[in-house]
């Protein structure tokens, strides 16, 4: 930014108003589309304390907005998550933003890149980047849920969650992935349940047997 639009800006942030980030969401309120040369104004809001049981719960009840995008200046949005024993997150790629996860309880395991790609894993207290532009997926592969903070910059995702809240069709879901820079790879899905012993897909209603527990071609009875 140039030196006499920033101290412009400023002297707005000092009288009582917060700069927007740089976001989709400048060309849909007026802001040109510009990119970061035009930053438009919000009004800042209250300080308060948001508490456990506090914000909006998301329709699968496995979690809740804590933090709204609009609450911080469009800069970035933050959900309190749960995933279940033995659940895998279906895996994805984000275009245009970075995420980032803070696990609370429980480990996760994290692959980046589809298969051949690095594998990682965090327990209670990790933080864990998620760039975009790279294809990333985690699972639970514990006996107890997993809780943890998910992190993302800018509007995008959260206008994702909210677009898809209460539809259970999946081609509805993946226009509006589509349409909110979100690509799911759906192909990775029986690979990664086989490897790690997985038994659902978050989002689906469908479960499946624990794969040691089949009766499958080649593999000796069991007793």
């Amino acid at each position: 930014m140039k030196r006499r639009g920033f101290l412009k800006a400023s002297a707005l942030s000092t009288a009582g108003f917060a700069l927007a980030a740089c976001s989709e969401s400048s060309a849909d309120e007026g802001g040109g589309g510009e990119g970061c040369d035009t930053l438009r104004l919000v009004t800042p809001v209250e300080p308060r304390i948001v508490g456990v049981d506090e914000r909006e719960l998301l329709d699968d009840e496995d979690g809740r907005y804590k933090v709204r995008a609009a609450e911080m200046g469009n800069y970035w949005s933050l959900m309190e998550l749960t995933l279940a024993p033995k659940q895998l997150l279906a895996p994805h790629t984000h275009a245009d933003y970075d995420q980032a996860v803070y696990l609370i309880e429980g480990e996760l395991g994290f692959e980046f890149g589809g298969e051949g790609g690095t594998v990682l894993s965090g327990g209670a207290g990790s933080y864990v980047i998620k760039p975009r532009g790279l294809s990333h997926t985690f699972w639970n592969p514990g006996d107890t849920p997993v809780r943890y903070i998910e992190m993302s910059a800018n509007v995008t995702f959260e206008r994702f969650v909210d677009s898809v809240q209460g539809v259970d069709d999946m081609r509805e879901i993946d226009a509006a992935a589509k349409e909110h820079g979100v690509e799911f790879h759906y192909d990775q899905i029986a690979r990664l349940m086989l490897q790690h012993g997985l038994t659902s897909v978050k989002g689906s209603a469908i479960h499946l047997p624990r794969l040691d527990e089949l009766d499958l071609p080649g593999r000796p009875p069991r007793p």
